[in-house]
């Protein structure tokens, strides 16, 4: 070879080692590029926009940090150190994979998702909390083993919200655990195990464990569990059967595991020619066979323990948009074609945020490279092509989750493809960890950026403003929820007015939107929203509910137990639903018929606390004061929420009408321990004291409602008492 061939090919050596660090490079800038101009398109890399100047600061040191290759090759031994240190025989390895474990519990605890705007999680929280148990989707096993999770847990984390994050929580560390073993299993050197474990764990999908409210998490470390006995498989070190049961298990987790199916045919293929000289054709024919239908027998098997109706399941889904139009026009449900610019956007933002590092290594990649792993490659490829496909009905930016289902296949094939094109150079070897530096960089802001409240909602509500139809009409009502279950009440209408706007065909939105007045104080508005609702769903319970109180709060006490009724024969089987009408009888002084609905309601709930604070009011108001102080006090032991100063009041009011003075007084003090400016308390306090003989205590909290309220309704009364 002539030194100038040589010169030659050492360029071109050199050039393809400084190749990953150009698209890392590239990668990053765009990153920075998006924090000071931001189209709205590119929502997959715009992550640093939602960051404090001071942070874009330590992003872009970090980013020139990654890129320098002193930097790297002073960092990637201790990484391939760790690796090395997971694997072996003794006690060392499984100390050190303990603390892996508890270093990324740490993590997801402490960078749990702030806001459950993304994906459905705020309508599953609702439900769960609930106890709606009807709902199973495409995934009737997801949601069985979130219902076991929240059962199973209830004692220790209560709510659903903290079922959601520790299901998030164990997929993550589970995912963990399997990332090693995979990277074992497609690594040959201890760098190489780095280098896999760093694609699977920096690409965007892992936002998931981060105490994420979905019902996504778990499907990661379920689909890398079906790649890992696929890979095991084709290494002679497990039977076909293995994975196909894998997979026939995880379908009714979710229908979507469906797509992995040609790629277990692949998988299949490729044992059946390693196998053509082992055994006979016939044999080897009917052994692939034989594992194959092991996965649909075994889906099969699951659907009938668990009782799933597939006809009901096809009634309800029937007729639903799942997939994006070719040529028809864009409608309601539907927001884009396929083929589109908005399309093609949406489609690159999500494997930009869920799979960095696999879009990075395609552009390292040559046309031969694309021919790797066939079975990698079909797992990949297979579902990428359905969610190209798919209809993203809420917004791309908020179904990114169940979306991202392909980019871990993706990730891993892209790892193993690269690594088998750098295996001839260690110096190409060594670069490819500058795509892995920047891929944890961008999920890094990812997971912070969910992490903070204020971003998070910032985010969620500037990308609002790209979507129409139905995405807009459900993203709305969702923050709408999110704002109304933290008191912010305006900001609530705001964004309901905006889903009316988006539909005004949908009766939830104007009920939500009547809802919202009421509790501004003004109820006609809200008593127009709430008719509207009930015109266009006459059997909609909630409005029937809500216009029952409107009335009783602008004293149309019959137009109310009107509603009320229509609102218990909707819901014959909802405690509320009576419980709201019990009250609406004590109000019109119609107790005898309040006691009936309300042991209605207690048939059906027996604890319902509601209940038993309406049949105290309805016993005191027929002088059943012994019956009315017992249901009282079973409502606070039921839900110590009520212990507010109204209903203390109403337990030392019943005592004071029965004559029982003394046991009045500590209920009444509780009262104005609560609200100090509570007059019915001090008026009540005064009396019994009174009636004690223990004037002064008395004239002293008589005196305290006028000093808080000269006009009050009492205070021709209490000057009166106060002069004798």
């Amino acid at each position: 070879m002539s030194r100038r061939q040589a010169r030659k090919l050492n360029r071109q050596r050199h050039a393809g080692v400084r190749k990953p660090e150009t698209v890392a490079a590239a990668f990053l800038g765009l990153h920075v590029l998006l924090a000071f101009w931001r189209p709205n398109p590119f929502w997959g890399a715009d992550l640093l926009y939602y960051y404090p100047d001071s942070l874009r600061i330590v992003f872009i040191l970090l980013a020139i940090l990654v890129l320098v290759p002193r930097v790297r090759a002073r960092v990637h031994p201790l990484f391939a150190g760790l690796s090395a240190a997971l694997r072996g025989n003794g006690v060392r390895p499984w100390i050190v994979r303990i603390l892996l474990i508890l270093v990324a519990l740490a993590g997801f605890i402490a960078l749990q998702s702030a806001r459950h705007l993304l994906g459905d999680g705020y309508l599953y929280l609702r439900e769960l909390d609930a106890g709606i148990t009807q709902r199973v989707d495409r995934a009737p096993l997801t949601f069985a083993l979130i219902r076991f999770v929240h059962e199973a847990g209830a004692s220790l984390w209560q709510t659903a919200e903290n079922t959601y994050r520790v299901y998030s929580y164990a997929s993550g560390l589970l995912f963990l655990l399997l990332a090693l073993a995979t990277a074992g299993a497609l690594g040959r050197t201890d760098r190489e195990k780095t280098v896999v474990f760093a694609f699977l764990v920096t690409a965007g999908y892992v936002q998931l464990f981060f105490g994420y409210v979905e019902n996504y998490a778990f499907y990661m470390p379920a689909t890398l569990l079906y790649l890992l006995a696929g890979l095991r498989s084709l290494e002679n070190r497990a039977p076909l059967y293995v994975p196909a049961l894998v997979l026939g298990l995880l379908v009714p987790f979710h229908f979507l595991f469906v797509l992995f199916a040609p790629s277990l045919i692949i998988l299949g293929y490729y044992r059946y020619r390693r196998q053509e000289t082992s055994m006979p054709k016939w044999k080897n024919v009917a052994d692939k066979l034989a594992a194959f239908c092991t996965a649909p027998l075994a889906a099969v098997l699951v659907f009938w323990i668990a009782g799933f109706d597939f006809g009901a399941f096809l009634e309800r889904t029937g007729g639903k948009h799942h997939i994006l139009p070719l040529f028809s026009e864009p409608g309601f449900h539907v927001p884009y074609r396929i083929v589109s610019l908005s399309h093609l956007l949406d489609f690159v933002n999500l494997q930009v945020l869920s799979a960095p590092a696999a879009v990075m290594a395609v552009f390292l990649f040559g046309g031969k490279d694309y021919r790797h792993h066939p079975f990698l490659l079909s797992a990949a490829a297979v579902p990428l092509f359905f969610t190209f496909l798919a209809n993203p009905e809420i917004g791309a930016f908020r179904d990114w989750d169940i979306l991202a289902l392909p980019a871990l296949p993706l990730t891993l094939w892209a790892a193993s493809a690269l690594l088998e094109r750098r295996r001839q150079d260690e110096r190409d070897h060594r670069s490819v960890s500058v795509i892995c530096a920047a891929a944890a960089l961008h999920t890094m802001l990812w997971i912070g950026l969910n992490a903070n409240p204020a971003a998070a909602e910032a985010r969620y509500v500037h990308l609002m403003g790209r979507l129409n139809g139905h995405a807009a009409s459900y993203g709305w009502e969702t923050l709408g929820t999110y704002y109304r279950l933290r008191g912010k009440t305006v900001p609530a209408l705001n964004a309901y007015k905006r889903a009316l706007d988006a539909n005004p065909q949908n009766p939830r939105h104007w009920l939500s939107v009547g809802i919202i007045y009421c509790d501004l104080g003004r109820p006609e508005r809200g008593i127009d929203h709430l008719r509207r609702a009930t015109e266009i769903q006459p059997d909609l319970a909630e409005a029937h509910i809500n216009l029952g109180a409107a009335y009783l709060g602008t004293g149309r006490h019959g137009v109310a137990i009107d509603h009320l009724r229509k609102a218990t024969e909707l819901q014959p089987e909802t405690a509320l639903t009576y419980v709201n009408l019990g009250a609406a009888y004590n109000e019109t002084d119609r107790h005898s018929e309040a006691l009936d609905v309300l042991n209605k309601a207690l048939e059906i709930q027996p604890e319902h606390p509601g209940a038993h604070v309406n049949l105290g009011a309805s016993y005191h108001g027929l002088g059943r004061y012994e019956e009315a102080v017992e249901h009282l006090k079973t409502a606070l032991e039921l839900q110590p929420a009520l212990a507010n100063a109204q209903t203390y009041l109403n337990i030392g009011g019943t005592y004071h009408s029965m004559g029982r003075f003394e046991e009045a007084i500590p209920y009444l003090q509780k009262a104005i321990q609560i609200n100090p400016r509570f007059t019915n308390a001090y008026f009540n306090l005064g009396l019994a004291y009174g009636a004690l003989n223990r004037m002064e205590e008395a004239r002293a909290n008589l005196r305290k409602v006028l000093e808080l309220n000269p006009d009050d309704p009492q205070a021709p009364v209490i000057r009166q008492l106060l002069r004798e």
